[in-house]
């Protein structure tokens, strides 16, 4: 059954169903989202809600996108809290590393990261989970003109370290876990070397 509401949003399969406890009236929608994704056989489903939801499709993405940011920022500051800056940085992974496995449908709502022109509310939701990476780094005592390159750099590490595990590019026998903590032992080493 269709009602015609076209939603084209780049939130994917995986949206946890917990979300339903942080935006009213998304109950039953989250249990769809997580099945089927946005993308899919769920459009029609959907629909519904989204008519009713205010700001239609981009209300809904707005609340999701926020929602995203909101549960990585507090993941990551969670696993950084209180930690020296290099096992700051190990923790900071594994958490990046950890919430993008887990909610894979709300990370990829994240990147690339969307534009919210208009929205300060969302833009500053946005800029949270950066905001910890970038107090990370300048941990080291990094110069502060290079901070913000070597965050994007390991943010880049990061994603595509995700990105390759979650699409099966590894394809070799050896542990996935001890490659990810020699590259950020390569990482760690890099900032020191920086400060």
């Amino acid at each position: 059954m269709s009602c015609g509401v076209d939603i084209d949003l780049r939130v994917q399969a995986g949206v946890a169903v917990d979300i339903a406890r942080s935006i009213p009236g998304f109950g039953g929608t989250a249990s769809i989202v997580d099945r089927f994704g946005w993308n899919g056989g769920s459009r029609a489903d959907l629909g519904s809600w989204t008519a009713r939801s205010k700001g239609g499709a981009s209300g809904l993405e707005r609340l999701v996108l926020r929602e995203a940011a909101r549960r990585l920022t507090q993941d990551l500051r969670r696993a950084v809290d209180g930690l020296d800056p290099h096992d700051a940085l190990m923790a900071l992974a594994v958490a990046y590393r950890r919430f993008a496995t887990r909610h894979p449908g709300l990370y990829r709502a994240l990147v690339p990261r969307p534009d919210p022109i208009g929205d300060p509310e969302l833009s500053e939701a946005l800029d949270q989970p950066d905001r910890v990476i970038v107090g990370v780094i300048g941990g080291f005592g990094v110069e502060r003109d290079r901070v913000a390159h070597l965050a994007r750099a390991f943010r880049s590490l990061l994603h595509g370290f995700v990105a390759l595990e979650r699409e099966g590019g590894f394809g070799r026998p050896e542990q996935v876990d001890r490659s990810f903590g020699l590259v950020l032992e390569a990482m760690a080493a890099t900032l020191a070397d920086s400060a």
